[in-house]
């Protein structure tokens, strides 16, 4: 195998460790929560027998949280070797590389990640999803276009009329601002101002937003006119149920703007490519 695919076969044993981990820490945390409101709301007897429960759980989940982090240790020493590989090969292009590369990989393989050097073009496209996942505030299932606001505030562009997203209506948060063009015709913007406080009276980010409800939308050619009309809310004026699940109301807006499709052109166009 090449330099290359055993370096994306170890970024890939890296994201997936990375995930357990993750998971990991919610299930604790979990636990630790339940095991608090059993103990405050069960007998004593009862308790000694959910308390011992619980405690045979959070063990197992520990046990588990050190063998996926002594994995992961050793994959990031890896991509350490991996990258010290790529330098080589930059700065000597001549020097072969080929017996150290094979390291790599039985080393990759002797850790259990030996299908992850054969991997498919289904798996490539996996792996694409998994660089989307790694955008700050796209949430998980979200196959919008995600942006980064002046000041670090994501912002979500759903499917074109996918009113219904259920996706966004789940992550939305009381501070987040929905915008949509006012005749309905493109797509519904989120700008996740819970991720970054103090930035939902932001002027520069609300027009970032409203910019991109208009380029997202059927007003997309009105690039040097006077602008689309744009309306946003909070997540308490957006429909929650029925037929228009999903829908910003124009009786219970927070406001209008003017949104300009041409301001953020060159941005959607590296994001569409």
């Amino acid at each position: 195998m090449t330099l290359d695919s055993v370096s994306e076969a170890i970024e890939e044993a890296i994201f997936r460790q990375e995930k357990i981990l993750n998971a990991l820490a919610n299930v604790n945390s979990s636990n630790l929560d339940d095991k608090g409101n059993k103990e405050a709301t069960t007998s004593a007897s009862t308790a000694t027998n959910n308390n011992d429960y619980n405690n045979a759980r959070i063990d197992s989940v520990i046990r588990r949280h050190e063998e996926v982090s002594a994995i992961l240790l050793k994959l990031l020493d890896l991509r350490n070797k991996s990258n010290e590989l790529k330098t080589i090969r930059k700065l000597h292009p001549s020097k072969p590389t080929k017996e150290q590369t094979k390291e790599l990989e039985n080393a990759l393989e002797k850790l259990g990640f030996r299908s992850l050097l054969t991997m498919t073009d289904l798996d490539q496209q996996y792996l694409s999803r998994r660089e989307r996942q790694k955008e700050f505030g796209r949430p998980a299932g979200f196959e919008g276009l995600v942006f980064s606001s002046p000041a670090g505030v994501p912002i979500l562009v759903g499917r074109e009329q996918s009113h219904g997203d259920a996706t966004l209506r789940r992550v939305a948060q009381g501070s987040d601002l929905w915008f949509q063009v006012d005749d309905y015709d493109g797509s519904r913007v989120l700008l996740r101002t819970s991720l970054r406080k103090g930035t939902k009276g932001s002027k520069v980010c609300r027009q970032m937003a409203a910019d991109l409800a208009a380029y997202y939308s059927g007003h997309r050619r009105d690039q040097d006119g006077e602008g689309v009309r744009v309306m946003y809310t909070d997540s308490r004026h957006v429909a929650k149920r029925g037929s228009k699940a999903g829908q910003l109301r124009h009786h219970k807006t927070l406001g209008r703007m003017v949104g300009h499709p041409g301001q953020v052109k060159h941005l959607a166009n590296e994001k569409e490519q």
